[in-house]
């Protein structure tokens, strides 16, 4: 639980996002007779009768704005660079605090997939989860058809159910990890074995170390993956 009286932070990704719609929601949800101060532009902070406050940010400021001050929560709206969120980790550690982000996942396998969503349910701070625009009760059926007629297959697993896609550089879209990734086993010695490699400088160079099972499946088993080296360093 938050204790009272508290600090949070509400953080957006830009001025304009953070002004025209939460700033705008804030005012339509928050009880008007606890709120004893709503700053202006040049202190976004909300402060009620029991002492807590919110501070209404935007990532467009700078990690420097995300400095020096101790929270108890943050709540982000939409994906925000991983460096504020770095930065905004650090200030709960003090506090033991909460931090929960309300996301449509834009930008595909980005670090939210990689830090979060895939640490959900093996690290026992980190919870997703993922709800679909259906479920949605105040929105028209009708109105998320018009929205089905406009987009992609991968655009609609993405805006309309909330989940990952990679939109370019994914080769084999049908790649589940479910699927695709099994538990860890002993390749036998007499699995016949390759390497396939993609050499790279900006792009990585990529090596992967394949075995072939009896069922003619491939296993890959390890992977290199570097980038700015040689053919020499690699």
């Amino acid at each position: 639980k938050v204790q009272v009286h508290n600090f949070g932070w509400v953080v957006s990704l830009d001025f304009p996002n953070s002004k025209d719609v939460v700033e705008k929601e804030l005012r339509r949800w928050l009880p008007r007779g606890r709120v004893v101060r709503w700053g202006g532009c040049n202190d976004r902070t909300i402060t009620f009768d029991n002492g807590s406050e919110i501070g209404i940010k935007s990532a467009d400021s700078g990690r420097e704005k995300f400095q020096g001050r101790k929270l108890h929560w943050v709540w982000c709206d939409e994906e925000i660079p991983y460096e504020i969120w770095q930065e905004i980790f650090m200030r709960t550690i003090d506090t033991g605090g909460y931090l929960w982000c309300t996301m449509t996942p834009t930008s595909g396998m980005s670090w939210v997939f990689d830090e979060i969503y895939e640490m959900s349910g093996v690290d026992p701070d980190i919870s997703c989860v993922t709800v679909s625009t259906y479920e949605n009760p105040y929105l028209l059926k009708e109105e998320i058809g018009k929205i089905e007629k406009l987009i992609s297959e991968d655009e609609k697993e993405m805006r309309l159910y909330g989940k990952f896609v990679q939109f370019a550089g994914l080769v084999y879209k049908n790649f589940n990890k479910d699927t695709h990734v099994i538990k860890p086993f002993v390749v036998a010695k007499d699995f016949p074995r390759f390497r396939t490699i993609d050499h790279g400088i900006n792009n990585p160079t990529a090596c992967l170390w394949i075995a072939v099972g009896p069922d003619d499946c491939l296993y890959i088993y390890d992977e290199y993956y570097e980038s700015d080296k040689t053919i020499r360093e690699n």
